[in-house]
């Protein structure tokens, strides 16, 4: 990745970090089932969505799969460090549903990305996917 975007990648998980470093108080009027889940598949989409971006603009020709699976795999990494880092928060705990949503925001990302941005502006990995769904055939 260039220089810019791995800056704007430490930054984000910088300020991830920092989030979840804060005791949480949830004001009684945001208490609604399952929000924390949806938060969490918006941060790590957005950090897998930086990795993807940064990937794709290093001019770099990586294969379909790598730039699927990359971002994913970082921002899932990054999601379970910080659940761990959690356990020594006070007010804060270790949740498995957490990660799982760590892991869907970041995949949704790379679905958004990858299968429509990219193929819908005729750019980037779309050569790729063609000659793998041309194989598969």
């Amino acid at each position: 990745m260039k220089w810019p975007y791995t800056l704007a990648v430490i930054a984000y998980c910088a300020l991830i970090f920092w989030l979840s470093s804060q005791p949480i108080s949830v004001p009684p009027a945001l208490d609604i089932p399952h929000l924390d889940k949806a938060v969490h598949v918006m941060i790590y989409g957005v950090l897998a969505a930086l990795v993807s971006v940064g990937m794709y603009r290093s001019g770099k020709n990586y294969t379909f799969r790598v730039q699927f699976y990359v971002p994913w795999a970082f921002a899932t990494f990054y999601g379970i460090t910080d659940e761990i880092h959690q356990l020594y928060v006070p007010g804060r705990h270790f949740e498995w549903l957490d990660i799982a949503a760590n892991m869907t925001g970041a995949y949704l990302a790379q679905l958004f990305l990858c299968y429509v941005w990219w193929r819908l502006h005729k750019q980037g990995p779309v050569e790729s996917m063609q000659l793998q769904s041309s194989e598969a055939d």
